[in-house]
C-alpha cells in the first residue's frame, strides 16, 4: 500500500497520472471526505457499493477507512460493503486504518469479520503498516486482537524490521514485549540490528507524525538498538553479503548508532568501513 518503504516496487508514472487525471466518482469522493448523508444518498440512488477509486483503485469503504471516518465506515458496513476488499496492491481497509493510525475504525472493521492478519500482494500485514507508522496505540490493538507478531513479508522483512527501522521506540517496545524477535532475519540476513542503523532516524517516524513534524530530535534509532541489543540480538550479525550494523551506520554517517555499536563491542575493520564511508 501506499507509504510503506520498502514492500512496494516504485510506480508506474504514467499510470499515477492517469490515475490523477481521471474523475474520482462520487461514492468514493463522499466516503473519502466524510460525507455520511450523502454516501446514503448515492447508495439510495444506485451507487455501487464497491466502486473503485483513487491511485490503487480502493473501494469506498478503504477510502472511508484511510481518513479515519468512523460514521461512514460503520454506515457502509451496516449496508453489507464487504469489510475485507483489496485494492490494486491487494491492501485492505484494514491496512489503510493501520498505517494512518485509526484504531477506532480498524476495531469496527475487525468486529464486522475484517481479518487483521491478512497480507496484501507484497506479503504486508496490518501490523507491518502500523510498525512503519509509529502508532503505538494501534500496534497495541493490533497484537490484542491476535495480530501475528512474527509475520514476514514476501522479502523475510518483519513488523520489527519496519519498526527499526523508523526508530519507532514504543512500537520495538510492544513487538517485544509480544514475543517479537529481535533477531529476525530477512531474505537478505537482514536483521532489525541492520535497520536501525541504516534508518538512524534521530525522532522516530510515529513520534514525527504525531507532533506534526516538530518533535525535538532525540536519539531513537540509538535507543532501539539498546532495546534489540538488551533482547539479546547480536551485536554484529552480518547479511548475506557479510554488512554488519556497524558498516551500514558508518556508510550512512550514522555517528551516535556507530559509536554505541563500537561500545557494546562490534568489531572494527578499518578497510571495510572507510570503504562504506565513502558512499
Amino acid at each position: 500500500m501506499q507509504g510503506t518503504y520498502y514492500y512496494e516496487p516504485p510506480p508506474d508514472l504514467r499510470q499515477m497520472a492517469a490515475a490523477r487525471a481521471a474523475p474520482l466518482p462520487a461514492l468514493w469522493t463522499a466516503a473519502a471526505y466524510g460525507m455520511a448523508p450523502e454516501v446514503r444518498q448515492l447508495l439510495a440512488e444506485g451507487a455501487a457499493m464497491e466502486e473503485r477509486g483513487g491511485l490503487t483503485s480502493s473501494t469506498p469503504l478503504a477510502a472511508a477507512a484511510c481518513a479515519g471516518h468512523v460514521p461512514v465506515v460503520r454506515l457502509l458496513l451496516d449496508l453489507f460493503a464487504n469489510a475485507s476488499p483489496t485494492d490494486a496492491t491487494g491492501a485492505t481497509p484494514c491496512h489503510y486504518a493501520s498505517f494512518m493510525g485509526h484504531g477506532e475504525v480498524l476495531r469496527l472493521l475487525h468486529e464486522r469479520g475484517a481479518s487483521i492478519t491478512v497480507r496484501d500482494d507484497q506479503g504486508v500485514t496490518p501490523l507491518h503498516e502500523a510498525a512503519t507508522s509509529g502508532w503505538d496505540e494501534v500496534v497495541d490493538l493490533l497484537l490484542e486482537l491476535g495480530a501475528d507478531v512474527q509475520a514476514k513479508s514476501n522479502d523475510g522483512r518483519s513488523p520489527m524490521h519496519a519498526a527499526a527501522f523508523f526508530g519507532n521506540v514504543g512500537a520495538v517496545q510492544l513487538l517485544l514485549q509480544h514475543g517479537g524477535d529481535a533477531s529476525a532475519t530477512n531474505k537478505h540476513g537482514g536483521a532489525p540490528l541492520h535497520e536501525a542503523a541504516l534508518g538512524g532516524h534521530p525522532v522516530g517516524l510515529g513520534e514525527t507524525v504525531a507532533s506534526g513534524g516538530d518533535a525535538a530530535a532525540g536519539d531513537a534509532a540509538a535507543t532501539v538498538v539498546m532495546l534489540l541489543l538488551d533482547a539479546g540480538a547480536e551485536v554484529a550479525p552480518e547479511t548475506n553479503i557479510g554488512a554488519t550494523p556497524l558498516h551500514l551506520a558508518a556508510s550512512r554517517g550514522h555517528e551516535r548508532v556507530a559509536r554505541l555499536l563500537l561500545r557494546k563491542g562490534a568489531d572494527v575493520s578499518a578497510q571495510v568501513l572507510l570503504w562504506l564511508a565513502c558512499f
